[in-house]
Parts: C-alpha cells; sequence; structure tokens
C-alpha cells in the first residue's frame, strides 16, 4: 500500500505488465531479505498467485503482475481502500478461509529451515505496536 514502497508499474516489450517497488529508505535490506524468503516459502502451499519477485536489489524489486485481481486496493489519490468484490461474499469468505488455513498448515520447520522467525500472539502484538508507532512518528 505504498508505506514503504513507492510502487509503479510498467509494460515491457513483449506486453507483460510489472510491477515496481522501489524503497522509501536505505535501510530496507532486512525488510527486503525476509519478504523474499516468505514469498519463496509460501510460494509452494497457497494455491493463490504469488508474486514471484525476478529482479531484487536494494533499491528496485520488480516482478510480473500477478493475474488475479487483489480483494483489495488502494485509490491512488484518495488513500481510500476500494473493494473489488462484494465483501460479504460467500466466495471472498471462503477463499480468503481457504488461504489462511494453507498459511497455517504450514510446518514450523520448513520456516525455520527458511530462517524466518516465528511468533506467537504474545509476541507479534508488542511488535505490531511497534511498527505502529514506528509509522506514526
Amino acid at each position: 500500500m505504498g508505506v514503504d514502497f513507492k510502487v509503479g508499474f510498467a509494460t515491457d516489450y513483449t506486453g507483460q505488465q510489472w510491477l515496481l517497488r522501489i524503497p522509501r529508505r536505505d535501510d530496507m535490506d532486512e525488510q527486503i531479505d525476509r519478504e523474499k524468503k516468505i514469498l519463496q516459502l509460501v510460494k509452494k502451499h497457497l494455491s493463490v498467485e504469488v508474486p514471484d519477485w525476478q529482479i531484487i536489489s536494494t533499491g528496485l524489486i520488480a516482478y510480473p503482475l500477478i493475474k488475479e485481481k487483489p480483494a483489495l486496493t488502494v485509490d491512488a489519490e484518495t488513500y481510500d481502500v476500494v473493494w473489488n468484490m462484494a465483501q460479504d461474499s460467500p466466495k471472498y469468505i471462503a477463499s480468503l478461509a481457504k488461504a489462511l488455513k494453507q498459511l497455517h498448515d504450514i510446518p514450523e520447520e520448513e520456516a525455520w529451515k527458511s530462517d524466518l522467525k516465528i511468533m506467537g500472539p504474545a509476541d507479534l502484538r508488542p511488535e505490531v505496536d511497534h511498527q505502529l508507532q514506528m509509522v506514526k512518528s
């Protein structure tokens, strides 16, 4: 949603559409590495399309635009959330539940092997609070 990255779109000479992410700060290396590991892990377990990072550097992340339309986007001018489907659709609820179950079914060992941090709710709450405070500042 553009908090940590500037986001742009491009079309290459073959007609392939790309999503481009440019870090807003110089200290994003750790976050980029962690996100790359998460995507590599969940790609093996999710039935939904996952971004396939083709270009990964400290100054640019680029990947082919996913074909599926996201459930929601943010209006670039008003910053309002725009739903691309009915929020109360039984299809949406079932699809979200399926994806969440698939995420929770990923074996912890695979996350550990990917050098990803595993957190329970008691650990997660303070971290989310810290991140929110950082964004506010």
